[in-house]
C-alpha cells in the first residue's frame, strides 16, 4: 500500500477498447509477464497536420519521471473501461519511447513492442499486426507524440472480470478521450482508493484476461489465450 508521508497522485482516463496493447500485459507469445506497459495510446495529437505533444503519457512523464524514479510521489493510473475499473496501477518507471523501442531494450519481447527506432520517424514492424496497423501512420504519429511509457510491477489488471463503478462516482473520474488527475489527499482520491481497495490490497498483481485480445497471425500458431484465471504473487512492502 502507498507509503502515506509521500504525495500521492492519481490518474483517470477512458479506454475506448481493451485489446491487451494498451495497456499491455503480455509478451508476443501471449504469456502474461507480471508487468503492466502503456507505450501506445493516449498520445498526442494532430492539428492542421501538426503533432503536438499532448495526452497522459506525455504530460506523466515530463512532471513525475524523476519523482516516480527517487520515490518521491506515488503516481496511479485508473483505466476505466465499459463504466468498470479494467486497471489499476502503481508506475514503478517512466522511460522515454526511444528507449522503451531501443534495440537492446529489456521491453523487446513485449506485446506492445510495435515500433523500430532505425528510421526517422520510427516505423512500424511485424509485431501484433492487428493493433495500429502499419498503415494507419496518423495513429502512429500520436503514439509517438506521448515521448514516454509507463511502467508499473505493482497493479491489477481486472480485465474482463472489471468490478463496475458506482454510477454515482463515475462522472467525476474523467470525461471521454481525455484524463483528469486527483491528489491522493483530496475527497475524490480518497473516495477513488477506498474503493479500489474493495477489490485489490495492493500486494498482489491480478492478471485477467482482457475483453478483446488480438491475435498476432503473423508468428506461428495463436497467441496464447489465458482463459479466466487471476495471476497472483505476494509483494512485500
Amino acid at each position: 500500500m502507498a507509503d502515506h508521508a509521500r504525495k500521492v497522485i492519481i490518474y483517470a482516463y477512458r479506454l475506448t477498447s481493451d485489446s491487451g496493447s494498451a495497456p499491455c500485459i503480455y509478451d508476443l507469445r501471449g504469456s502474461p509477464t507480471e508487468i503492466l506497459t502503456l507505450a501506445c495510446c493516449k498520445g498526442g495529437q494532430i492539428r492542421k497536420g501538426k503533432g503536438i505533444h499532448w495526452g497522459m503519457r506525455h504530460f506523466i512523464g515530463k512532471q513525475h519521471q524523476s519523482e516516480i524514479a527517487d520515490g518521491a510521489t506515488d503516481v496511479y493510473v485508473m483505466g476505466i473501461y465499459e463504466k468498470k475499473l479494467l486497471y489499476f496501477a502503481k508506475l514503478t518507471e517512466v522511460l522515454s519511447m526511444e528507449d522503451y523501442y531501443a534495440p537492446q531494450s529489456r521491453y523487446k519481447n513485449r506485446h506492445d513492442y510495435i515500433y523500430e527506432i532505425s528510421a526517422d520517424p520510427p516505423k512500424r514492424n511485424n509485431n501484433n499486426p492487428a493493433f495500429h496497423p502499419k498503415e494507419d501512420t496518423e495513429q502512429h504519429m500520436r503514439d509517438w507524440l506521448g515521448k514516454y511509457a509507463l511502467v508499473s510491477n505493482c497493479f491489477a489488471y481486472f480485465g474482463k472480470e472489471a468490478p463496475p463503478i458506482p454510477i454515482d462516482f463515475l462522472d467525476s473520474l474523467s470525461i471521454p478521450r481525455s484524463y483528469k488527475s486527483f491528489n491522493g489527499e483530496s475527497p475524490d482520491g480518497k473516495r477513488i482508493m477506498e474503493f479500489v481497495k474493495t477489490t485489490w490490497n495492493f500486494r498482489i498483481t491480478i492478471q485477467n484476461e482482457p475483453h478483446d485480445f488480438q491475435r498476432d497471425t503473423s508468428r506461428k500458431g495463436c497467441i496464447k489465450r489465458e482463459g479466466n484465471s487471476v495471476t497472483k504473487r505476494v509483494r512485500h512492502r
